[in-house]
């Protein structure tokens, strides 16, 4: 398959790119993994040429991917000139094919920003310093009246204590299109010229609002770091200056969920997610994370009806309407939620409804967005008949651990880990009211209790409530059924209920 096919396609196959120099001498790169495909645009892989790794962006010739090839060029000069670090730059123009092509170096040992912060708060150590060094990264941006439109934290690697920029098509310089001279007179002009400089101070502001806004809502990162980025631009504790910017950030912070949340379901004929491959016809409809994409899970959770029916399997719930087991698919381990139809009563009246795998689904990948620990979301399964929704399957990875209920019915624990973990559930029932959740079902169930970490399950009852009276009332139906599911753990009793009541006061 060339490359112009699978950039077309959006499915990535080993693949080289043919470059021929000045000489007539070939270099041929061996594109050997996929760092990110956009269907019908371009190609970032890890490639291979004489031995030696390179990152190489691959352009197609329609007139969208080559304005994208030109900003990333025009990006590059921009940051080599004010001496930012980024990837060296070792080829750009034509390749094999028709393409057009960036090559740089790879760095190797280097980890994004998203790897370090995904589910650890940069609150101290490591986490807060490579933080700082971010928020003063932007700073520098601002002074040299730079703009990167698009600063989520896999556009930032970090090697040592390095920083370094990757996504150069993203870099814009900000100009104001009237200089004002010692000589111009204060009148018509001076305005025009003022008001232009202080749009190009709220679009940096906004930009600075965007780079925060990309980190999880649980980090609550505007209280703790807005007004160090203030006094490093000497603006002081300007209490209305932070009020804008958090106004901005908690507009950014929506607006990016909702765009991240209408991906996950995007189908193919709108042009397919990055993240996701789809499948859908008349008769079912399957989307699945393209890091699990194989063949053999896809066979899998395709028979829908015998997905339980191996050796392998071990049943956790069985029940008429909903069946969970731990799966081995590939010698790896998911958790499949089968939400059964037990006669057609109960078919009707799923009918004009989300059904729950379709709902689990979004709340999973909301929970993530928003930096909150849940079992991550592989794929679903929906099946139709006509306008009658059928038999459905939630995939997600498996996580080794025990339920809140069972950790806390452990004697040999001490009483410190409990307590932290208790408190850690609270913290996460608390975070989730704040974002506007009702979970409607929690219980001592409901966690797994990774490491040192509780992990939310079974997100099919859960929704976002924005009417504030609704909100409360089921926020306080939260707590109550939360309360009651621990009144027969004696050990868990002990320990909720003086915290329960000390949060509540």
């Amino acid at each position: 398959m060339s490359i112009v096919d699978i950039i077309k396609q959006g499915v990535f196959t080993e693949c080289e790119v043919v470059v021929r120099s000045s000489g007539e001498e070939q270099q041929v790169y061996l594109c050997t993994r996929s760092l990110r495909l956009l269907p019908g645009r371009r190609l970032t892989a890890l490639s291979v040429c004489g031995g030696m790794e390179y990152i190489i962006k691959i352009f197609l010739s329609n007139r969208y991917a080559q304005k994208e090839f030109r900003s990333e060029l025009r990006g590059y000069e921009l940051l080599h000139d004010y001496s930012y670090d980024m990837p060296s730059r070792i080829y750009h123009g034509p390749a094999s094919d028709g393409v057009s092509i960036i090559i740089y170096e790879y760095l190797d040992q280097a980890r994004t920003l998203s790897d370090i912060f995904s589910h650890q708060p940069p609150v101290d150590g490591a986490g807060k310093k490579y933080f700082l060094q971010l928020m003063d990264l932007f700073v520098r941006f601002r002074k040299d009246r730079l703009v990167h439109r698009d600063p989520h934290l896999g556009n930032f690697l970090l090697r040592g204590d390095t920083i370094y920029i990757v996504d150069m098509g993203a870099i814009y310089k900000v100009y104001n299109k009237y200089l004002i001279s010692e000589s111009m007179s204060l009148g018509r002009n001076y305005r025009i010229a003022a008001s232009i400089s202080i749009n190009n101070q709220h679009l940096m502001d906004k930009n600075l609002a965007l780079m925060f806004a990309r980190f999880p809502k649980a980090l609550h990162i505007e209280s703790l770091y807005l007004k160090s980025y203030l006094r490093e631009l000497n603006k002081g504790d300007s209490e209305a200056h932070a009020r804008v910017l958090v106004k901005w950030m908690e507009r950014r912070q929506q607006g990016l969920e909702s765009k991240f949340l209408g991906n996950i379901y995007r189908e193919k004929t709108s042009g397919e997610c990055t993240a996701f491959h789809v499948r859908s016809d008349r008769y079912r409809r399957l989307i699945i994370n393209r890091h699990y994409l194989q063949d053999e899970l896809i066979n899998f959770i395709s028979d829908v009806g015998n997905v339980f029916n191996n050796e392998n399997t071990v049943l956790l719930k069985q029940e008429s309407t909903k069946t969970v087991g731990i799966v081995s698919v590939d010698s790896r381990q998911y958790v499949v939620r089968r939400y059964n139809i037990p006669n057609f009563v109960h078919r009707l009246k799923l009918m004009g409804y989300e059904n729950q795998v379709s709902r689990s689904w979004r709340n999973a990948h909301r929970l993530q967005f928003r930096g909150m620990r849940t079992a991550k979301p592989v794929a679903l399964m929906e099946c139709f008949n006509g306008r009658s929704k059928g038999m459905a399957l939630y995939v997600t990875e498996y996580i080794p651990g025990s339920n809140a209920d069972e950790f806390f019915r452990q004697e040999h624990l001490p009483e410190e880990i409990k307590n932290d973990i208790a408190m850690k559930i609270i913290g996460f029932m608390d975070e989730l009211a704040m974002g506007r959740l009702v979970h409607g079902n929690p219980k001592l169930t409901s966690f797994v209790i990774d490491g040192n970490e509780p992990v939310l399950i079974n997100l099919d009852t859960m929704k976002v409530i924005n009417n504030r009276h609704h909100l409360l009332r089921g926020i306080e139906k939260d707590r109550q059924g939360f309360r009651e599911s621990w009144q027969g753990n004696a050990e868990a009793r002990l320990i909720f209920q003086p915290l329960m009541d000390m949060n509540r006061a």
